[in-house]
């Protein structure tokens, strides 16, 4: 499986267990990833995600995938919801990618969890979050739905 050819791509990511992780992804050559992380081995990288060539067992290209939500699968998926189980840090982490797309998903899952009023970790922290992320965040669609969602989170 040649990674390479995903970078910057839009994939479904399928782990043997058969979990499903979508997104944009970068390759990180198997050097890179003994520098930055211990493990020489090639990989991709969807936000802050790392999948490792041996972890993954099949990868669906969805460039061509039509469909309402800007070629994904759904509005958001397990990379946003773990971002969120994980906490602030993780949160605004995601919220400070620099792939549009990304930081777009991650306001639909919070958004997502105040309607159901699903209980999470730092939730009292998120209007700090989106503040702050509002400072990176250029592409008036993604900028617009941040600012919706400030004003109805406060």
């Amino acid at each position: 499986m040649d990674l390479r050819k995903y970078d910057g791509k839009r994939v479904q990511i399928t782990m043997p267990d058969g979990m499903k992780f979508e997104g944009i992804s970068d390759y990180c050559s198997d050097e890179y990833c003994e520098s930055e992380y211990g493990r020489a081995e090639d990989a991709l990288q969807v936000v802050n995600f790392l999948f490792y060539r041996s972890d993954i067992w099949a990868i669906r290209d969805l460039e061509e995938h039509p469909g309402p939500y800007d070629g994904f699968t759904a509005p958001f998926g397990r990379i946003e919801e773990w971002n969120v189980r994980d906490g602030i840090d993780a949160i605004r982490d995601h919220l400070t990618c620099e792939e549009d797309i990304h930081v777009l998903r991650m306001l639909r899952c919070l958004e997502d969890r105040k309607n159901r009023k699903m209980p999470f970790p730092d939730r009292e922290q998120i209007p700090d979050a989106l503040r702050e992320a509002l400072s990176f965040i250029e592409d008036p669609e993604v900028r617009k739905e941040a600012e919706r969602l400030r004003e109805i989170w406060t």
